[in-house]
């Protein structure tokens, strides 16, 4: 679906922090993100309409580095436009395309601010409508809850995933970064290692519960990305390498702790290595 004019209503809900981004920020993203997705070769007209008793302390343009598509404007004028949005509609991703076929068609510029308010009707897992700041926890849960894989196994999917959703909106609070997020839980597989190679029984049932909690852990990175609009073939390729080497830890780990009881565990623990990375490769 093309959109080449926008229009935004926005009041103090602008500045609401939902999943980790101020919602008009959201907005912009969102528009910039269908702009990429259709090839536009020219900006998008994004006109910022403020509810008029708001001063000017109160008003904002976006400035994320990923709005490479859009050319913002506060002044009126009178051109149609293909999208009217308010900052108190909250978008998932990819919804920008529903809620133009969810208008009819080119709409007139308002009168005034209080001529035109769309409140479009919720359609679960697209938008939601955003009446006052006690409903941001329960969007956010909701929101969050999509944010699995379609290859997500049995464990990851009711296991792993509403755990890591969990520890995701607390980071989402704070300007956690997914690459950053990455970085930090990278040495918890090393230290596992280290103590599954103790080959003690307590050794074994701490190592693998580290190795368990890695796995919730990893999944926090993905869905931090996915919500603040970071996604990238650099995050992507450091979230497999690191998760190709939590692999390779547990076994190497696995034997070379149990090679202590029968040596030929140390050679198994070696070639199930090998045949991950030739797998990964």
């Amino acid at each position: 679906m093309k959109v080449r004019r926008v229009l935004i209503l926005a009041d103090e809900s602008a500045d609401w922090m939902v999943a980790g981004l101020r919602q008009l920020e959201r907005l912009a993203l969102s528009i910039d993100e269908c702009a990429v997705d259709n090839n536009e070769t020219s900006p998008v007209a994004v006109r910022i309409f403020w509810r008029p008793d708001l001063d000017q302390s109160q008003r904002w343009i976006p400035a994320h580095p990923r709005l490479t598509h859009l050319a913002f404007s506060t002044d009126p004028d009178a051109q149609p436009y293909d999208l009217v949005l308010s900052t108190r509609v909250f978008l998932y991703r990819k919804a920008i395309g529903p809620l133009i076929e969810n208008q009819p068609g080119p709409i007139a510029p308002p009168s005034s601010w209080e001529s035109i308010k769309p409140v479009p009707p919720v359609r679960a897992g697209t938008w939601e409508y955003i009446v006052n700041g006690d409903e941001i926890d329960r969007i956010e849960t909701e929101f969050l809850r999509g944010s699995g894989k379609s290859q997500d196994g049995f464990v990851s999917r009711y296991l792993n995933r509403p755990l890591s959703r969990r520890i995701t909106r607390l980071l989402l609070r704070f300007p956690a970064t997914p690459n950053g997020w990455t970085w930090l839980i990278s040495p918890i597989p090393v230290i596992a290692a280290f103590i599954l190679a103790r080959g003690s029984y307590w050794s074994f049932l701490w190592g693998l519960i580290l190795f368990q909690v890695f796995s919730v852990l990893d999944g926090c990175d993905g869905e931090i990305a996915r919500a603040k609009f970071m996604e990238s073939d650099r995050g992507r390729r450091l979230d497999d390498f690191c998760g190709v080497l939590s692999n390779v830890l547990l076994v190497l780990g696995l034997g070379v702790g149990l090679s202590q009881r029968a040596r030929f565990y140390w050679i198994e623990g070696i070639l199930a290595a090998t045949l991950i990375i030739a797998n990964e490769w």
